[in-house]
């Protein structure tokens, strides 16, 4: 699944086993439907996944994307065993954090793709 807007674009595919990447790139709109994609994937699948965030080229989001994903995210709740982030800039990191902590959902933020992938792989065992 992909989308586009004037200047953000997602693309969400499966990554492994009960693993997704997803990838952000760009300025990311107040839209929501990358949100309400990704929410329909994780629950259409029989067993909790992991997310894999790809963020190298994202720059920034409007605000109302905290709640956003916090929302989306609370109301997956186990069904996402961890989300892991790669490549995230000071805010986009911030970010994320904050996300993690009001949906409770376990983050962790890495530079590296494989690293990140181990960890995740470690949470669906």
């Amino acid at each position: 699944m992909s989308g586009e807007g004037s200047s953000f674009r997602y693309v969400i595919k499966a990554a492994g086993r009960r693993l997704f990447e997803i990838e952000y790139d760009g300025y990311m709109p107040a839209d929501d439907s990358h949100v309400l994609e990704t929410e329909r994937l994780v629950v259409a699948q029989p067993e909790p996944v992991g997310l894999y965030y790809q963020v190298h080229g994202f720059s920034g989001f409007h605000r109302s994307q905290i709640m956003t994903h916090a929302d989306m995210f609370g109301r997956l709740g186990p069904r996402v065993v961890g989300i892991a982030v790669v490549g995230a800039r000071p805010v986009v990191r911030f970010g994320a954090i904050t996300i993690s902590l009001m949906a409770k959902t376990p983050l962790k933020t890495f530079d590296d793709r494989r690293e990140a992938m181990a960890w995740l792989v470690s949470l669906l065992r």
